[in-house]
């Protein structure tokens, strides 16, 4: 299956609620194919949510769900769209749903910050923000993680990396997530302890990030090494 555009162009000859179910599924498939990696369609998937947004559709009784702004986001620096990303992010994170609307801005200006390299932003962001989903908090952690180590916060990255993989060994229930995130914070705490002039010890680690799932930060850890 394919997406194309042809109907979009006559989007608006169709009831309200339909338009928005049909934008919905085209999404869905775009969201599916960038999942396994199906990098062409980010720009796909960033024009039908531009579309979305400046018809209305997007929006659920004035609002927008933390997972679609989270996805909008995502894309947008993915596609290194970062101006675009930010002016989105001041102009609808007032639409998010209460009680979750700081949390989320907090957590994507976070990832605004990190885009910019401005790694003291990041940090700042997140700064006063409390996480109750469990998603939303790991993202907000793998973000510090980044931070502490890319502005070489020695003794703060070793507090980082033993507090949270603690908290995540007390997670009883598994999940893909809980797994994703042990691996993540693993993994780290493997490459920090690593004796960089042992040259067999690097391969045998690159080797085991190579092969490890699920690991959604692969490229970013082996890029430590």
């Amino acid at each position: 299956m394919e997406l194309r555009d042809n109907w979009l162009c006559s989007l608006d000859t169709f009831p309200r609620a339909e338009q928005e179910g049909l934008m919905r599924h085209a999404l869905n498939f775009c969201i599916r194919k960038i999942n396994i990696g199906g990098e062409l369609y980010l720009d796909q998937a960033l024009n039908l949510y531009k579309m979305s947004l400046s018809q209305g559709l997007i929006y659920h009784r004035g609002k927008i769900s933390p997972f679609t702004f989270n996805n909008i986001l995502g894309i947008a620096l993915r596609l290194e769209k970062t101006e675009w990303a930010e002016d989105f992010l001041n102009r609808e994170s007032a639409k998010l749903h209460d009680g979750e609307d700081s949390s989320i801005d907090a957590l994507n200006r976070a990832r605004l910050a990190l885009s910019k390299l401005d790694f003291e932003g990041v940090l700042i962001a997140l700064r006063q923000s409390v996480f109750n989903d469990f998603i939303h908090r790991m993202a907000a952690e793998t973000l510090r993680l980044k931070a502490y180590w890319a502005m070489d916060y020695h003794d703060l990255l070793v507090a980082h990396l033993a507090n949270t993989r603690s908290m995540l060994r007390r997670k009883k229930k598994y999940s893909y997530h809980v797994q994703n995130y042990r691996n993540i914070f693993d993994l780290a705490r493997q490459i920090k302890r690593m004796n960089s002039l042992d040259p067999n010890e690097k391969y045998l680690l690159r080797e085991d990030i190579k092969s490890t799932q699920p690991l959604t930060e692969r490229v970013w850890l082996l890029s430590l090494l």
